[in-house]
């Protein structure tokens, strides 16, 4: 059996009652998805803090943009969270409730707001990682050839010998 994707109320429910930190792809009026750090807000929200930078909040106001962002939910499950909405610059109320308010501090200076129209979600696809190395795997030296044992090094100087040689004959040659 297919598993089908989830409504914007299920979407909403797996943010929870806190803000949480996700890499969003963010698409502004249908241009090219750029990867942005932001915080998905409960209620399904977008905060898209820039910093100082207020590019974003200048080409973005009042424009439609979609978003996606993969997060783990309470369980083992990952889920493609996408969406669009409408942007709005940031306030000073935007701010999350953090730990660390104090890190945070400039962070949201500028940066915009999605104000979600509708979420919807898919199972992540899962990637599976390789196997951890143990001491029983051989290590990689990726620069092993450029240590040289002493008869590699005595030939290199040679052939280099030999072009200077060469070249100083040419010069009395001629």
């Amino acid at each position: 059996m297919e598993q089908t994707g989830l409504t914007h109320h299920d979407c909403v429910a797996l943010i929870g009652d806190r803000a949480r930190r996700v890499t969003a792809t963010v698409s502004v009026d249908g241009g090219d998805p750029v990867p942005l750090a932001a915080y998905a807000c409960p209620g399904g929200d977008l905060l898209v803090p820039t910093g100082t930078d207020p590019s974003l909040p200048r080409s973005a106001v009042s424009k439609p943009v979609t978003v996606e962002f993969t997060g783990p939910v309470e369980g083992d499950e990952n889920w493609t969270i996408s969406g669009t909405g409408l942007a709005q610059p940031l306030s000073h109320h935007d701010r999350p409730h953090d730990d660390h308010p104090q890190a945070m501090l400039y962070a949201f200076d500028n940066g915009i707001r999605v104000l979600m129209a509708r979420l919807s979600a898919v199972p992540a696809d899962t990637t599976t990682l390789p196997q951890q190395r143990t001491a029983d795997t051989p290590r990689h030296r990726p620069h092993s050839h450029r240590l040289g044992t002493p008869a590699q090094t005595q030939r290199r100087q040679s052939a280099g010998r030999h072009r200077l040689h060469r070249a100083a004959a040419a010069d009395t040659d001629g």
